[in-house]
């Protein structure tokens, strides 16, 4: 989980959440007097029976009886359309911030930085957007109209009970720290039961997402007990920590109930010896504990949501774990591009990561010209990927600057950037829905001839109308049903029908079969044109036609050239050529480092050169 302060303290928490209720004041302000109407029937049915009591059974009144009977029923009718009112404004009310508070943490999502991001299981964000802002929910809906209400009841019924008797009540109000002591001695073991499980569940929450990641994998293994028993383990330590946290509820909720028996039976028995003594009449009695327990059952109310305040407030500092997080990325008041020529410059760029002891770029300056292709090569973990976040603003540059078109990308909104730049990763992302959605994703009014034009150049036409619905067929989670090489071109059509003028290859034809590498070649080979495009590739097969290669090793450019100026050079590029060939059972024979122009020397000569460099780097048309 992300290193930041937890904040869990119910004030805090409460005028958090309570911040999102602002705008909905006039709401607020309907559900505060349909809940005070409410109130009335309960308030004035005790004065009645004091007057049925005092007054009407010793004067043999029935038909003041009959009078105030049928004044109650009006009362309670009118109750039904109050409460009716004030229930389809609150749970209205709260949907909506429920709606609002998820949609502010997507949004927070969506800024904050890659290193905050990268240090949780995304099925931990899932439990955050679903779970917690659901037991915010409940809160509101559970805790806070009985904590009105209660204000509202108790304001009138202890006035009413000071006038019959400020004795009486002087004594209820003494025996109120009784539950002021219950509270402050579960409150610190709820709240940490409480944090015990709501980490146990985002533990299994983020289990449960690396069990449907992983399921075709342990298939395919045959390890199906592995992931099974991971699984198993989260889902103990889920009951292990509900149980003892509703175990310590429970007991708080009975040590709850006895207090207030006690005190019901102490109240009774004070008010018994008052009458006795001619000090307080029979009405006054009834009136004293109707409302003594009515009373006593909102204080009762209170405490029992206690845990589900302690719930709250764990919760709540759940969410304010991404909320009020630091690291997020700034675009706020920065320069708005409205289109991009796609020149790039890297400037002495050094980049280091949080928590590592090694820069992951060092000092890098190269300059790319519009319509340059790029190829970016090189041990994993040289830099590569550091390079092309950098260039998309995913992280800012400490020392050095990134610019684009001569703009610094420190100063630029690069969400406007983003959306004149194109990414094919390694692993395409492809959703349930159809083709066509797939392809258009936010372009959804996009014509169908744009998409098509996009899906042709991308060489999926032809693939995609043989399917059983063309461009309409359903495609599950993830396309299961397409190859890795259909993924991918619909994946790249998604990115040309964007139109950008920068486009970053990721590893994009590694995992291809060669077939499918020649077709997504062609396709990238012919869109590229024109556009400024980099290309990260272990297969060195796929950069050999590359204007320019970027060699990297522990974050620095070792290397810069064309394919055939490397090879010559007989540096660390030579050198991983050697070692692809070697592990592909096509090892040129020559000696550690010696040159291409030693080999054209040797047996064999010029052309058993140039046959083996046509053999493993074919231009592709």
């Amino acid at each position: 989980m992300p290193k930041t302060k937890r904040k869990n303290g119910f004030v805090s928490n409460a005028l958090f959440y309570g911040g999102f209720y602002g705008k909905y004041s006039r709401s607020i302000a309907w559900i505060t007097l349909f809940l005070a109407l409410g109130q009335i029937p309960w308030l004035i049915n005790p004065v009645f029976v004091k007057i049925i009591v005092d007054q009407y059974i010793p004067n043999s009144n029935i038909h003041g009886i009959l009078w105030l009977t049928a004044t109650l029923a009006i009362l309670l009718v009118l109750y039904m359309f109050f409460h009716s009112a004030f229930h389809a404004f609150f749970m209205k009310t709260i949907k909506m911030v429920s709606r609002d508070l998820r949609n502010l943490i997507v949004r927070r999502l969506q800024i904050l930085s890659l290193s905050f991001l990268s240090r949780s299981d995304p099925g931990r964000y899932y439990s955050k957007i679903m779970i917690d802002v659901e037991r915010a929910e409940q809160f509101a809906s559970m805790s806070v109209a009985v904590l009105i209400k209660a204000v509202i009841f108790g304001s009138v019924a202890v006035s009413t009970m000071y006038v019959v008797s400020p004795g009486v009540l002087f004594l209820f109000v003494a025996m109120m720290p009784v539950y002021v002591l219950l509270i402050l001695l579960f409150r610190h073991k709820t709240r940490t039961l409480q944090h015990r499980e709501r980490v146990a569940r985002e533990n299994l929450s983020a289990s449960v997402n690396n069990f449907l990641q992983t399921s075709v994998l342990s298939r395919m293994h045959g390890n199906e007990w592995f992931e099974r028993n991971k699984l198993d383990k989260k889902n103990d330590e889920v009951v292990e920590t509900s149980t003892s946290a509703q175990a310590n509820i429970g007991f708080f909720t009975v040590l709850n109930s006895i207090s207030s028996n006690m005190m019901s039976f102490m109240i009774i028995v004070v008010c018994a010896l008052f009458v006795i003594q001619n000090t307080m009449t029979y009405g006054d009695m009834m009136l004293f504990m109707q409302l003594m327990t009515m009373l006593l059952g909102h204080v009762q109310m209170i405490i029992g949501t206690f845990p589900i305040i302690a719930t709250f407030a764990e919760s709540m500092g759940s969410l304010r774990e991404i909320l009020d997080a630091p690291d997020i990325e700034y675009n706020q008041g920065k320069k708005r591009v409205q289109s991009v020529i796609g020149d790039v410059v890297f400037d002495h760029v050094s980049f280091q990561y949080e928590n590592t002891d090694e820069p992951a770029l060092a000092d890098v300056s190269v300059t790319v010209k519009v319509g340059e292709t790029i190829g970016l090569v090189g041990q994993s973990g040289g830099g590569k990927s550091t390079f092309v976040n950098l260039l998309l603003g995913l992280y800012r540059t400490e020392q050095g600057q990134v610019r684009i078109d001569g703009m610094p990308v420190n100063e630029l909104d690069m969400r406007t950037v983003r959306h004149h730049i194109g990414v094919v990763s390694q692993n395409p992302i492809i959703f349930t829905g159809t083709v066509l959605d797939n392809i258009r994703h936010q372009f959804t009014d996009m014509p169908l001839e744009r998409v098509m034009e996009a899906a042709k150049m991308a060489r999926a036409h032809d693939f995609i109308t043989h399917l059983p619905n063309g461009y309409d067929s359903i495609l599950g989670e993830g396309g299961i049903m397409l190859s890795g090489g259909q993924k991918q071109r619909i994946a790249l059509a998604r990115t040309l029908l964007r139109q950008p003028k920068i486009l970053i290859l990721d590893e994009a034809t590694s995992a291809l079969d060669l077939e499918s590498e020649a077709l997504v070649q062609q396709a990238l080979e012919d869109v590229s044109k024109g556009i400024t495009t980099f290309v990260i590739a272990h297969r060195l097969t796929t950069v050999a036609n590359v204007d320019r290669l970027l060699v990297f090793r522990d974050g620095r450019i070792v290397e810069e050239g064309s394919h055939e100026e490397l090879l010559q050079n007989g540096g660390d590029y030579a050198n991983l050529i050697r070692l692809q060939d070697s592990v592909s059972g096509n090892l040129l024979e020559y000696d550690s480092f010696d040159t291409i122009e030693d080999k054209k020397s040797s047996k064999g000569g010029q052309n058993a050169v140039e046959s083996q460099k046509t053999k493993e780097y074919p231009k592709i048309s």
